[in-house]
């Protein structure tokens, strides 16, 4: 019982953070909520890539941007109704990830980041000079907020609900697939992938499933991103607000786990931002984060977290001889067989 109430005491607190800035914060509060949100869409989707999958997506921005202007293109030109746009741009990036998932995921390593990187330089460049239907530089205004079921997100609180609610279900859709077989086959395969192959696994497909589920992921933070800001313009989901944005987030939280990425966004996004630091003053903190994991947390702090809190956490008194009941007991310096040690 108490494993299961520690498992679910992040929920329970992330959830009560959550009601708790919307009912209490003011506007600039729940602005700042509302950015950290996504965040932890975007940071939460480059997690499958890169944490699960050890897959290092530098274009992971391409797919937050076409979520965006997809968004605002359905919205401003056919008036497309929110679940359209939804299934429209889940639909489009999935598509677009497997089919560039399947060439660029032969590759490994460095070779596989620069070639996501060049999708993401793609991306920016469409976005800035297919004028025709992006408009530039200008970027696309207007984009009206939906009334979700009755729910009208026009005003400031239903919206960031909104977007604080889709961090939630994204966060819960990367601890489910944790937890399932597909997400415990793609570690194994982030790990050893020739041994993953020795079983009989199709290692191929299962990263261009990763890389998919993550693509989209960042898209529907895309989604999130136009209906809040209610402009799309190129620069939010270039390399560096984008992309590097996400993997510092998840580098710093601690990629493949569930809370590293909401961690590191809350501390990275959410406190400068209520402090209301200069993007200088940010990138300078990044800098300095993504130092500090290398030489002091490795792993992230996430997992720093949980080191300390095994060390913290009293020993557990060993197992008197003789007391097990089908299982192989172990005392200090001596292997106990099963139904206890044998008799004369």
């Amino acid at each position: 019982m108490l494993p299961r109430l520690r498992s679910a005491l992040p929920w329970v607190l992330f959830a009560a953070v959550i009601v708790l800035v919307g009912a209490t914060g003011g506007p600039f509060l729940m602005t700042v909520g509302m950015v950290t949100a996504l965040s932890i869409i975007l940071s939460s989707g480059m997690n499958v890539a890169m944490g699960y999958g050890g897959l290092l997506n530098l274009g992971i921005g391409a797919f937050y941007g076409l979520g965006a202007y997809g968004t605002a293109i359905l919205s401003l030109h056919f008036q497309a109704s929110f679940w359209v746009i939804l299934v429209a741009v889940v639909v489009v990036a999935a598509v677009t990830a497997v089919v560039l998932g399947l060439p660029i995921l032969r590759t490994r390593g460095l070779y596989f980041a620069i070639a996501t990187l060049a999708i993401g330089v793609i991306g920016t460049d469409v976005a800035n000079n297919w004028v025709e239907v992006t408009q530039g530089p200008i970027g696309l205004a207007g984009i009206e907020r939906p009334d979700l079921l009755g729910w009208d997100l026009s005003d400031l609180q239903p919206m960031y609900f909104f977007a604080a609610v889709v961090a939630f279900l994204a966060v819960g859709v990367v601890a489910f697939f944790a937890r399932s077989r597909y997400g415990q086959v793609l570690v194994a395969v982030r790990e050893d992938e020739q041994l993953a192959q020795s079983f009989g696994y199709r290692t191929l497909a299962f990263k261009v499933g990763g890389f998919a589920l993550s693509s989209v992921i960042a898209a529907v933070a895309g989604i999130v991103y136009a209906y809040a800001i209610q402009y799309v313009s190129p620069t939010p989901f270039s390399f560096l607000t984008g992309s590097f944005q996400a993997f510092v987030v998840v580098a710093v939280g601690g990629g493949g786990t569930v809370w590293g990425p909401v961690v590191a966004a809350v501390l990275l996004v959410g406190v400068p931002d209520l402090l209301d630091f200069s993007p200088t003053t940010n990138q300078f903190i990044y800098a300095v984060a993504l130092l500090v994991v290398v030489v002091a947390l490795r792993g992230g702090v996430v997992p720093a977290l949980r080191r300390l809190a095994r060390r913290a956490a009293p020993p557990r008194p060993p197992v008197a001889a003789g007391t097990g009941q089908g299982r192989s007991r172990e005392v200090p310096g001596q292997r106990v067989p099963a139904g206890g040690p044998p008799t004369a």
